[in-house]
Order: structure tokens, then C-alpha cells, then sequence
């Protein structure tokens, strides 16, 4: 027996023998937390379900009006400077980003789902343009302002949109669920 002892004994005297102790005592406390309260954490999160068509298409309409109704003062007057014009890309910029925490916040039905990203992904890129247009207008980049808002690259987001129309903008059937 004495043997064992002194074997033991300088075992845990080496620093292999000390993280051995460490890890098994680590362990068991770790095991023990374990058992007492519920066994391994849980991610909170769900994945959200699917929306139904008629959910989608409702959803949709709703995202469309909102957007429709909050652009209508801005693009239905004429800016006289360009101060008016900045002021409008503001609004303009914000209407959009709230069209993409909307967006972002649906899940489409596998049916429209590759609609629907492709739709997202041009909203990115107009969300992107119009923070670039906005930037612009705060640093008081008139020139370079102006030469983008009349660039090909701009008017091609605007025409995705239905943009390039004349007259008044009328949100009597505004809907995204046909995006």
C-alpha cells in the first residue's frame, strides 16, 4: 500500500496531475449544474413559419400602402432648391429603410419565395443608392449629388420601382404581394 501512496502522491505533484484534478473536479461540478437545473441551454429563438399566400399577399399590400402613402408628399411636390431636394432624399431614404425592416421581418411561402428575395434584393440596392444620394446631400455634395440622381445607374433603380411615370402618385392599389 505504501507504494500507491507515494505514486499518488506524485502524480498530482507533476502539472499534468494538477490540470487532471482541475479537469475531473471541473467536470463534476459542471454535471452536477447540470442535473440540478434542466440539463443544456436551449437557443430561444424559433425560426418563424412560413406565411400563408393570402397572409403574404396581405402583408404585402399592407408594406405597399404604407410605402406608397408615406412617399406620396415627397414625390408628388417639386423641390424649388436643393435644399427641398435633400430634404426629400431623407424622406425618401427613411421610407425606405422601414420598407426593409418590414421586408425583413416576412417569410414568404416557399411558392413566392424566389420572387420575393429578388424583390428584397432590389430594394437593397435602392436602400443602398438612396443612402448614397442622402450621404451626398448631408455633406453638401451638390455637384456630385446631382450628376447621381441624373446617372444611368439611378434612373435604372427608379424605373425597377415603376418609377419614370407622369403625373401624380396615387396609392389606390400600391401591393408588394405581386413584387
Amino acid at each position: 500500500m505504501p507504494d500507491t501512496e507515494w505514486l499518488m502522491g506524485s502524480f498530482f505533484r507533476s502539472p499534468l496531475g494538477v490540470f487532471t484534478a482541475i479537469m475531473v473536479v471541473g467536470l463534476a461540478v459542471i454535471a452536477g449544474g447540470m442535473k440540478a437545473f434542466g440539463g443544456t441551454s436551449t437557443s430561444p429563438y424559433h425560426a418563424p413559419a412560413p406565411l400563408t399566400t393570402a397572409q403574404f399577399k396581405r402583408e404585402g399590400a399592407q408594406l405597399g400602402r404604407s410605402l406608397c402613402v408615406q412617399l406620396k408628399p415627397v414625390v408628388n411636390k417639386k423641390p424649388h432648391s436643393l435644399k427641398e431636394f435633400a430634404a426629400g432624399i431623407r424622406e425618401v431614404d427613411a421610407a425606405f429603410d422601414r420598407l426593409r425592416a418590414g421586408l425583413a421581418r416576412m417569410v414568404p411561402p416557399p411558392s413566392r419565395a424566389r420572387h420575393f428575395f429578388r424583390f428584397r434584393n432590389k430594394v437593397d440596392g435602392a436602400v443602398s443608392a438612396m443612402d448614397h444620394a442622402n450621404h451626398l446631400a448631408e455633406t453638401h455634395q451638390w455637384r456630385s449629388l446631382v450628376l447621381f440622381v441624373r446617372s444611368k445607374s439611378f434612373k435604372k433603380i427608379n424605373k425597377q420601382f415603376g418609377g419614370g411615370r407622369k403625373g401624380k402618385l396615387s396609392c389606390g392599389h400600391a401591393s408588394l404581394a405581386t413584387a
